[in-house]
């Protein structure tokens, strides 16, 4: 729920490293796929900068349970 100026600042700051990193540990795939299907910014529907105050309220209320249960099993 970035904004696309931050999803491309965080994508450019760690793209290299990711591209070592997929290079390096997934030999015999098509790492240009991989990189672009997963690693680089998508349009996004809703953001943060964008959402009003409830919104973004409800949208923690989820998370931190999910965060919760994750922290407890793992």
């Amino acid at each position: 729920m970035l904004s696309g100026e931050e999803e491309a600042r965080i994508e450019e700051r760690f793209r290299d490293e990711n591209l070592w990193l997929l290079n390096t540990y997934c030999n015999g795939i098509d790492v240009d796929h991989i990189y672009r299907t997963h690693f680089t910014p998508r349009k996004a529907s809703l953001t943060y900068s964008t959402i009003d105050d409830i919104d973004l309220v409800y949208r923690c209320l989820e998370i931190m349970p999910e965060s919760i249960a994750a922290d407890a099993t793992g």
